[in-house]
């Protein structure tokens, strides 16, 4: 009698996600023939219709965490770089009114478990972004996107209203171009 409701169990649980998977078809047909073919022009047909199909059924287990983790990593690195030394330290540091004793003084755990955190995240945002299917092209085209005109755009904007240096906007604006492209090319080759 017990293995009869285990089996009717297994039996409803399948049902069930035969369900699940009907209505991810469903929607994947939604999204690919109508809702794309009604509001977007045919140039970006596919583009477009590929996000909002990612939007609406990906979720955070089908994403590669070993990807996101080496985007982040690598996006982590490109920072040292870049606000090394040997690159933009020194206008950085110049152009945000910052100097080497603040440096010193501030809290490294904070800073870089608080930076490592943020670019994290972003970095899962993006790959639940561009899918698993995106090729290294789009995944690279796409962080070159997003540094460029919302993330740039978005500090150019804040920079305006502060008037903070155009240097600083230079230099943290590229940062934000190349950070966001480098994870794309991470998150293409290990989608």
């Amino acid at each position: 009698m017990q293995n009869l409701a285990i089996y009717k169990l297994y039996f409803n649980n399948y049902l069930l996600y035969k369900q699940l998977i009907q209505v991810k078809q469903f929607a994947q047909y939604l999204i690919y023939n109508y809702i794309g073919s009604i509001f977007i022009p045919l140039i970006f047909y596919q583009t477009v219709s590929h996000i909002l199909y990612t939007a609406v059924c990906m979720n955070l287990l089908d994403v590669n965490y070993f990807a996101i983790l080496m985007a982040a990593l690598s996006s982590f690195m490109l920072g040292g770089i870049w606000y090394s030394k040997a690159f933009f330290k020194n206008a950085w540091l110049e152009s945000s009114g910052l100097t080497e004793l603040d440096l010193q003084s501030a809290n490294p755990k904070l800073i870089f478990g608080g930076s490592f955190f943020l670019v994290f995240i972003a970095a899962l945002m993006l790959s639940l972004f561009l899918g698993k299917e995106a090729s290294v092209g789009e995944s690279i085209g796409a962080g070159f996107v997003i540094g460029f005109f919302w993330i740039s755009s978005s500090l150019g904007l804040s920079y305006i209203f502060e008037q903070r240096p155009l240097k600083l906007f230079l230099i943290n604006g590229g940062y934000h171009v190349l950070q966001f492209s480098l994870m794309g090319l991470i998150l293409g080759i290990w989608p």
